[in-house]
């Protein structure tokens, strides 16, 4: 089934709505990062390096970068140089299954877990809360989440002196504890 509820996230600035054939980059955390991986100021188109910065092998980042090409996402310039075709995607839950958005989830929370043990605490972060409340209240906090979504994501993603150099995942969720 498709998710019916009204859009909640509205597509940022300078962004394109990505179509049904650009889905599985979404719910693919590898070529989700490689997709961001390309914008850092410190990209090298070597897929050692590639490998060695995502912690995958040699053969599945050459896959992963010949799916991005294949759906003309990157570009494999003669010098061997990868260059990013279409700059930013949005993806609207609402136009995915159900079951690609609780797939994506997943897998996101699991590598958000495992990062647990491998990065270092300074590198990360961050805050949680458990509180009741009234679901009443969640298409004011949905609304809330989505302004705050968008104004940090502005922030981080803004031109500056500073060297963008790392690719982080930013996830907000709101998650009922218990049963009704």
């Amino acid at each position: 089934p498709q998710i019916t509820e009204k859009r909640i996230f509205p597509i940022p600035l300078n962004y394109t709505e990505a179509t049904i054939d650009h889905l599985d980059i979404y719910t693919n955390w590898k070529l989700l990062t490689l997709l961001v991986l390309i914008k850092t100021d410190d990209f090298k188109s070597d897929p050692k390096w590639i490998a060695k910065k995502l912690g995958l092998s040699h053969d599945e980042v050459t896959m992963l970068i010949q799916k991005l090409i294949d759906k003309k996402i990157f570009e494999l310039k003669k010098n061997g140089k990868l260059v990013l075709k279409k700059i930013n995607f949005h993806f609207s839950p609402l136009k995915m299954r159900r079951e690609l958005v609780i797939e994506t989830q997943k897998s996101l929370f699991e590598f958000h877990v495992e990062s647990f043990f491998r990065e270092e605490f300074g590198n990360r972060c961050f805050a949680d809360g458990t509180i009741p409340i009234d679901p009443s209240d969640l298409p004011q906090a949905r609304q809330m989440i989505s302004e705050f979504r968008n104004k940090l994501l502005t922030f981080l993603e803004r031109k500056s002196k500073s060297k963008k150099n790392r690719v982080y995942n930013f996830c907000i969720s709101l998650t009922p504890m218990d049963y009704e």
